[in-house]
């Protein structure tokens, strides 16, 4: 929750008002959101595509295929050197 959907966690903060236990903690969700959501962003793609071509079974693919919902190769903004690295 707190890499892919950051947007989340700022909402369970402003609701609990939790103490940060340690100086700088806070900043991903105030003065780094920002950079939070995008890296979400690029990260979902990623996740997404992972998810879809090493996890889901044969069955569920082809169900999803005819919503044309699975990507057929790496999303191009992620780049083949963020994939390899994994």
């Amino acid at each position: 929750m707190i890499i892919d959907n950051p947007h989340v966690m700022r909402e369970l903060i402003e609701e609990t008002n939790p103490y940060f236990t340690h100086l700088g903690a806070e900043e991903i969700y105030t003065t780094k959101s920002h950079e939070m959501d995008a890296y979400a962003e690029h990260f979902a793609e990623l996740a997404d595509w992972v998810w879809q071509n090493e996890y889901i079974d044969e069955q569920t693919k082809s169900r999803i295929k005819k919503r044309e919902e699975i990507p057929t190769k790496i999303p191009s903004r992620i780049g083949r050197d963020v994939y390899s690295a994994i």
